[in-house]
């Protein structure tokens, strides 16, 4: 994850859209091969805290499906949430668990959300956006979120093909570029006929987007 400092800045942008007196839920989504309570150890969670957002809790899923230890005692004005997404599957079935986080926000507060997605999270949040009904949203903030593809997809996919394959097998990486291989060739840069050119193709919900980019 970006430092923590760079996060509670750019989400410190929700402090100042909406009046006072407009109640905000803020819901956290991770990216690839991160968790949600990266935002909590980075630091992010506390800025919230500092500027007077109610911890909601962090969703996870259980057998018995969808846990969150934090009842609030009220209904405080500006909540936040985080959730965790099994961040190595297919964009697809990360849609599928954001839906049910965001439904069981969304029945709890009964406001429209704004969502803050790091990464491929940002990918995933536009996905549900374009294809799952609509549960209302104001916002969606993302940070270093790869709109256009990544040339690190390109990259590890094609090098698994060649020599550097087999010390990445010597060194008992392939299991895990296999098991993030699907999700990797999603996030490939932008062509047609790919994931990401359909994704840029589709007809997006009228609401607030934000894109923070980092420039090297």
């Amino acid at each position: 994850m970006i430092r923590g400092i760079l996060y509670q800045l750019i989400i410190g942008c929700f402090l100042m859209w909406g009046g006072a007196a407009s109640a905000k839920t803020l819901v956290l989504i991770h990216g690839f091969q991160a968790q949600g309570l990266d935002w909590r150890t980075q630091h992010v969670t506390a800025g919230l805290q500092s500027n007077r957002w109610v911890d909601g809790g962090h969703y996870q899923p259980t057998r018995q499906g969808l846990y969150n230890p934090v009842r609030l005692p009220n209904r405080p004005v500006d909540v936040f949430y985080t959730i965790d997404l099994p961040s190595s599957s297919l964009i697809e079935v990360q849609a599928q668990w954001l839906d049910h986080y965001l439904k069981t926000i969304y029945q709890l507060r009964g406001e429209p959300l704004e969502l803050v997605a790091h990464s491929a999270g940002g990918v995933v949040a536009r996905y549900w956006l374009t294809t799952t009904p609509r549960i209302p949203v104001n916002t969606l903030l993302t940070i270093a979120t790869p709109h256009v593809g990544t040339p690190m997809s390109n990259i590890a996919s094609d090098l698994m093909s060649t020599p550097l394959g087999q010390i990445a097998d010597d060194m008992g990486l392939r299991p895990l570029y296999q098991a993030a291989s699907p999700l990797l060739q999603q996030l490939r840069e932008e062509q047609p006929g790919n994931f990401m050119y359909w994704l840029n193709h589709q007809p997006h919900p009228n609401l607030r987007y934000v894109s923070v980019a980092r420039h090297n």
